[in-house]
């Protein structure tokens, strides 16, 4: 078993569309933009130094074409084991994989049947082109593994026992204790022990070396799925019917009713439960608000 750091060839100055936000793909991409995110790369660094640490080889992953060997011989002169790349051409019309069939691409090779069964595997938080974060998931979800998302302080003092400090919305923060296997997927800042993770620099005789680059095929998809549909905006809660303002009331108090004014709003409140429970409580309140649909 292994630590892995699970990269991702992004183009690091791409073109936006100055209408609706998305990235412009080309037909071709300059080789001297593309590289990994500042996540990804803090995910290495991580992954290198828990190698360390356990005592446990480090692979570099990444799914994508061959313009990304070049990343993987970075991250093996920085000092991963052994790098794979998984053979995953780039499609759809933001120019890359969908993030179930990307997780099922790593999956092939880091599960218990592939060539790097993995013990930890270690991501960037999210892409610096989709941006969507949820290749974590859906591998975690695939490895049948637990998982602990979007960390910004990290620690193990002892073996396959992760400490670490999740971000959550309103300032809050998570404290979790991870057992492996597990996926972890860290900020750009992350922290161990109180001082932000500045990733190594590899030497330039490592650079000069070309180190060995496995590559490996992805697997077809699974009765044609291949993830969530691209989305050039965010997810919004569906429609709901109200009922029309009383005619009686003068005009301004039946706009201050279609404004929300005279409807009465359920107070937030904190439910102390158990994970299924909160769960269920989570999809009540999503389908109450439109979020879900009522089935």
């Amino acid at each position: 078993m292994s630590i892995v750091a699970a990269l991702k060839l992004v183009d690091l100055r791409p073109d936006i569309d100055p209408v609706d936000g998305t990235v412009c793909v080309h037909g071709h991409r300059d080789a001297r933009s593309l590289g990994a995110s500042s996540a990804d790369f803090a995910a290495l660094e991580l992954a290198l130094r828990l190698g360390d640490q356990w005592n446990r080889d480090v692979v570099a992953v990444t799914a994508g074409p061959s313009e990304a060997k070049p990343l993987l011989r970075e991250a093996r002169a920085m000092g991963a084991a052994r790098a794979v790349r998984i053979e995953l051409p780039t499609g759809g019309p933001h120019g890359s994989a969908a993030s179930a069939t990307v997780a099922a691409a790593l999956a092939s090779v880091l599960g218990p049947d592939g060539s790097e069964p993995a013990e930890l595997v270690l991501c960037g938080s999210a892409s610096v082109d989709r941006g969507s974060g949820s290749v974590p998931a859906f591998l975690a979800e695939e490895l049948d593994a637990a998982q602990a998302l979007g960390l910004m302080e990290l620690e193990s003092s002892i073996p396959d026992e992760i400490r670490a400090v999740r971000r959550l919305d309103g300032g809050r923060r998570e404290r979790l204790r991870v057992a492996a296997p597990a996926v972890l997927s860290v900020e750009a800042g992350v922290r161990v022990g109180g001082d932000r993770v500045a990733p190594r620099r590899a030497s330039f005789t490592a650079l000069l070396d070309t180190a060995e680059v496995t590559t490996a095929l992805a697997p077809a998809p699974r009765d044609g799925f291949s993830g969530f549909p691209h989305r050039s905006g965010p997810f919004r809660a569906r429609p709901r019917a109200l009922p029309s303002p009383d005619p009686s009331r003068s005009a301004r108090e039946r706009a201050l009713t279609i404004l929300g004014t005279y409807t009465a709003h359920s107070p937030a409140r904190i439910v102390h439960t158990d994970p299924d429970a909160a769960a269920a409580e989570l999809l009540a309140y999503l389908r109450q608000h439109g979020f879900l649909s009522p089935s």
